[in-house]
């Protein structure tokens, strides 16, 4: 399954070369049940993995509010697109310092707590997600600094996520 912020684009893989379904993230309130094969209630772990990520959705949720406050037009598309971009950025690098992409745990908290970061010692990470895109990036308040620093970087183990469930969390455009 893919996401572009606007459709899902749901593959089956019993048909490798057949086209996906599409639902629109608009319509997800009422086509939800189309994806309920992501989950198995059943299975322990994925209720783990469950809880886990509805819990990064509600800070992510805390942290897009806490963004879309800085924006002078918050609704105008070119801050709603800036603001989900950047979300999906930040959300990332959380995920990176827990599952140990980054190298050390705790790296991307320690570039955030302090003010002249070494931004060299992070590791290049291909694929586009943090391509030369001109977004507007609005100012880190002190509120969101500690949202980011307290609430979802210490004390909170991002790497429990399923990526494809916290993507169902993140709001629409």
């Amino acid at each position: 399954m893919t996401c572009n912020f606007e459709k899902f684009y749901v593959y089956d893989m019993e048909r490798p070369g057949g086209e996906p379904e599409k639902i629109l993230l608009k319509d997800l309130p009422k086509e939800y049940h189309r994806l309920q094969f992501l989950v198995d209630m059943g299975n322990e772990h994925l209720k783990r993995e469950m809880e886990v990520s509805m819990a990064a959705g509600e800070i992510v949720d805390l942290l897009y509010d806490a963004f879309a406050k800085q924006y002078r037009d918050p609704t105008s598309k070119k801050a709603m697109h800036s603001l989900n971009v950047l979300c999906v950025r930040l959300v990332f690098c959380l995920y990176a310092e827990d599952a140990g992409i980054f190298g050390r745990h705790g790296m991307f908290h320690d570039y955030l707590a302090e003010d002249n970061p070494e931004l060299a010692a992070f590791p290049y990470v291909n694929g586009g997600l943090f391509s030369d895109e001109d977004i507007e990036i609005p100012p880190f308040t002190d509120e969101i600094r500690e949202l980011l620093l307290n609430k979802a970087s210490t004390g909170f183990d991002c790497s429990e996520i399923s990526p494809t469930i916290l993507a169902l969390c993140l709001k629409a455009p």
